[in-house]
């Protein structure tokens, strides 16, 4: 057995154990819950990015659809095919951004595995450069 105050110093000695226990586990609480928090902002910052994007499309194709509809006999043929080349390319750039939003959530959900090959930079910039011809070259 122990001795009164070797018992007073053993329970201290618990008591200071158990509080720095609590105060390991509210430390990694309070690093969880900002964690959440900046989890949340991060996803409402991207969401408002991915809503603006989709937004921008759309309203050019909704006006441009909108002209053809509503006075196609006020148009010029050029005109007319202006506005159809536009729903056509935003059209093309809403598939591209909605594609681009599936990818994120299929790396973000761990089904997708990258290829961590080494791949020469002149092959990138080609692939990159074919694929934005007609942007780089008309401005469309």
């Amino acid at each position: 057995m122990f001795l009164p105050e070797q018992q007073r110093l053993l329970e201290t000695f618990l008591n200071q154990t158990a509080l720095a226990i609590e105060r390991v586990r509210l430390a990694q609480a309070a690093q969880n819950a900002q964690i959440k928090v900046e989890t949340e902002s991060l996803r409402n910052s991207l969401l408002a990015g991915i809503s603006h994007d989709l937004r921008t499309p759309l309203a050019a194709i909704v006006g441009a659809a909108s002209s053809l509809a509503e006075e196609p006999e006020r148009l010029s043929p050029e005109a007319r095919r202006e506005l159809a080349r536009t729903i056509y390319d935003e059209g093309q750039r809403m598939t591209t951004l909605a594609n681009n939003i599936l990818d994120m959530a299929r790396l973000d959900a761990g089904a997708v595995t990258l290829n961590r090959d080494w791949y020469p930079l002149e092959e990138i910039v080609g692939g990159v450069l074919t694929r934005m011809r007609a942007r780089l070259e008309g401005g469309r």
